[in-house]
């Protein structure tokens, strides 16, 4: 009887024992090499947020940029017409009225337009607002601008004197009169909101932030209710950062670390600006650690499983 006992002390260990063992090793390596392929991977995340920053910001940009772009070029079209430049001769409010009715419906994009003559006060507009009608606009940026330069000009972010008082920004283009001196300006209002549509659809399904300022660096995107919204200290410092540093940064921004890219917007003379915080790009290369270690476990189970079937 005690030789007995003692063979089986002494001989091989339990089948339960070795599937046990052979499951905590197998698993445990594959677990450790989860992690460290982990780890390269949150220290990759952080190398290729700075693209990915920089790839938003572009896009952002490209599709401010064409917007208004487009915007200008077709009301330049428009101040081109020669009716036009006839109603503006004579004073001519009802076919002027009517060119500008057909401009808003035909853009889609034009909230409101209207025409002032050489000194700035409105005398036609549509859609029509009488609080506007015989108001001198000589105090508007657009107006100082193309009476002198005679070129089209796009105006910082305000809250417009007529509709809703809605923020906008304001696309102004000269008017041929006689003697090749301007008849009158043709000025179209596009509302803030307009361009935020279209910049929010480029970064969906982003985790990052997209900013968007004009020439008086005013906020575009994100709306603000105060149209006077400027860029804070902490981002403008970030931005002069990014502009000596081939268009990235990294630093603090309010309670944060981000990495932040910026990307110009020529025809409006503003910036898109990206930005990702440390945790949104930690959080990512986290979700695809878990998603290995997972894979290990169950890969160590399975391999586990196999070998004891095989070694029975």
């Amino acid at each position: 009887m005690t030789a007995r006992r003692g063979s089986r002390r002494g001989g091989k260990p339990s089948l339960a024992t070795r599937f046990f063992l052979f499951l905590a090793i197998v698993t445990g390596a594959l677990v450790a090499a989860a992690y460290w392929v982990g780890g390269a991977i949150e220290r990759h995340a952080d190398a290729v947020a700075e693209e990915d920053c920089a790839i938003h910001a572009r896009l952002a940009a490209s599709v401010a940029d064409e917007h208004v772009s487009g915007l200008g070029l077709g009301l330049e079209a428009a101040a081109d017409n020669p009716r036009l430049a006839a109603a503006c001769r004579v004073r001519d409010i009802e076919t002027a009225r009517t060119l500008l009715r057909r401009l808003v419906s035909l853009s889609g994009r034009f909230d409101r337009v209207f025409l002032a003559d050489t000194a700035g006060v409105e005398w036609c507009d549509y859609p029509q607002d009488s609080r506007v009608a015989g108001k001198s606009f000589a105090y508007r940026q657009w107006y100082r601008w193309v009476r002198s330069t005679n070129e089209r000009y796009v105006s910082p972010r305000y809250a417009r004197a007529a509709g809703k008082h809605e923020p906008a920004i304001a696309i102004a283009v000269p008017v041929d009169g006689l003697g090749g001196k301007p008849g009158a300006y043709l000025v179209a209002q596009v509302l803030v909101s307009s361009i935020e549509q279209g910049v929010k659809r480029t970064s969906e399904s982003w985790k990052g932030t997209i900013r968007l300022f004009d020439r008086a660096e005013n906020y575009l995107v994100p709306q603000t209710p105060d149209s006077a919204m400027v860029i804070g200290r902490q981002l403008h410092d970030l931005i002069a950062v990014a502009r000596k540093t081939g268009g990235t940064a990294r630093g603090r921004l309010g309670k944060g670390e981000v990495v932040l890219a910026v990307a110009d917007a020529p025809s409006f003379g503003g910036i898109a600006v990206a930005t990702m915080t440390s945790d949104d790009i930690a959080d990512q290369a986290r979700r695809i650690t878990r998603r290995y270690r997972n894979a290990a476990l169950i890969g160590g189970a399975a391999v586990s499983i196999l070998a004891l079937v095989l070694l029975r």
